[in-house]
């Protein structure tokens, strides 16, 4: 049995993710302003019958990860074996924060123009140089 338990006090990330549910079904056709209030009213009754995972819980032997901040910081705790692994990896490796990411080829080599695939001189074209440079 694995417990994963999310923790956000961060104000910047608990604003957008108030103003995203927004968009969900619950709060379709509301003032956003209504939902935003509707939806801390829940998270504050949450928080009163909230109980945080601990350490000496099911005398020490509980198995956990927490994650604080969407990923700032990830505590595991007696994860050990694949499942239980992979579990933390993915859950570390998790980004909801926008950003771009980039996806190229690589860059023309000479082992292409003599119809070599899958090798790798290291020596680029003068046209894989030039798309290198644009690529920074």
């Amino acid at each position: 049995l694995l417990f994963v338990e999310s923790i956000c006090d961060d104000p910047v990330i608990l604003d957008r993710n108030y103003k995203s549910k927004c968009k969900n079904g619950d709060y379709k056709n509301q003032d956003p302003q209504v939902a935003i209030a509707d939806f801390k009213e829940r998270v504050k009754n949450y928080e009163e019958v909230y109980e945080e995972l601990l350490d000496d819980e099911d005398k020490g032997r509980i198995s956990f990860i927490k994650i604080y901040n969407v990923g700032q910081k990830v505590v595991t705790r007696m994860c050990s074996g694949y499942i239980p692994s992979q579990v933390a990896f993915h859950l570390m490796n998790v980004h909801i924060s926008p950003r771009k990411i980039w996806l190229s080829r690589h860059s023309e080599g000479t082992d292409q123009l003599k119809g070599l695939i899958g090798g790798n001189s290291g020596v680029m074209t003068p046209y894989g140089a030039r798309y290198a440079i644009e690529l920074q």
